[in-house]
């Protein structure tokens, strides 16, 4: 897989419309991040396997970041994630330094994203193989048990 697949129309509608969805569900206090992947998932078994994993991350992205702007100008968290923008961000926004902390929050996390992105796309093809190995083995010990 290349680059250029990323940006086809059947991958690039399907994520637009989970970082919609994402947004909705991270500036809903008491919707999680989780629940979002959680609610995605059954929808991405029917799909290309490149277009659903960017429906979860996009999904999964999105909320984190939306759960900021309850936190940021009503002082409810939208997310787990996003109670520690309730001590700073609401004090920010009193100030009328909202986009700031926005700012500053989404830098943050767009960081935070980039690094866990080339983390696992790094360590995925490896770790795959191990999986495959260690349940070949599996198989090959339950046979040898239960035979």
């Amino acid at each position: 897989m290349s680059l250029p697949n990323i940006f086809q129309l059947h991958i690039l509608i399907p994520w637009i419309i989970s970082m919609a969805v994402g947004i909705l569900v991270g500036g809903t206090p008491g919707l999680t991040a989780t629940m979002a992947v959680a609610l995605i998932v059954p929808i991405t078994y029917y799909m290309d396997p490149l277009a659903g994993l960017a429906m979860i991350l996009g999904v999964s992205f999105t909320s984190i970041f939306a759960g900021d702007i309850p936190a940021t100008f009503l002082r409810i968290p939208g997310t787990p994630a996003s109670a520690a923008a309730v001590l700073d961000g609401f004090e920010m926004s009193k100030k009328r330094e909202r986009f700031a902390c926005s700012y500053y929050r989404s830098n943050m996390l767009s960081h935070r994203g980039s690094y866990r992105c080339t983390i696992t796309y790094n360590n995925c093809s490896p770790l795959s193989k191990i999986c495959l190995e260690v349940y070949k083995f599996s198989i090959l010990l339950a046979w040898y048990v239960w035979a």
